[in-house]
């Protein structure tokens, strides 16, 4: 693995008893800066996002069945939220620090429609 690659490093996203390693690539960051852009009002586009986040799950874990493919969309729905919270740090659009702030605050009505 290369320097560059090596700065990039996987993303262990662990949500319950789900674990994902993911390695981000080229693209993705644009991909998810869009989806950023087209939020009304600061309001991210959460089907949006979690075509994101499905997208780079079934691109690292191919070999998923239809119907494990079916169930990590219902997964991906039913967590959203806290999606959300983890790419927007993994892709260093925030820090834990910046969240817990907005947190103390209405976090959830200044971000999701």
């Amino acid at each position: 693995m290369g320097k560059y690659a090596e700065a990039i490093g996987v993303w262990d996203h662990k949500l319950g008893s789900i674990e994902h390693k993911l390695t981000p690539k080229t693209g993705d960051n644009l991909k998810l800066s869009k989806i950023m852009e087209s939020s009304e009002k600061g309001k991210i586009p959460l089907d949006k996002l979690m075509d994101f986040y499905y997208g780079l799950v079934v691109r690292d874990y191919p070999e998923l069945l239809e119907d494990e493919r079916k169930e990590l969309k219902d997964w991906v729905e039913m967590n959203i939220v806290q999606i959300m919270k983890d790419v927007l740090i993994a892709f260093r659009w925030t820090t834990p620090e910046k969240l817990n702030e907005l947190e103390k605050g209405d976090f959830l009505k200044n971000l999701v429609p």
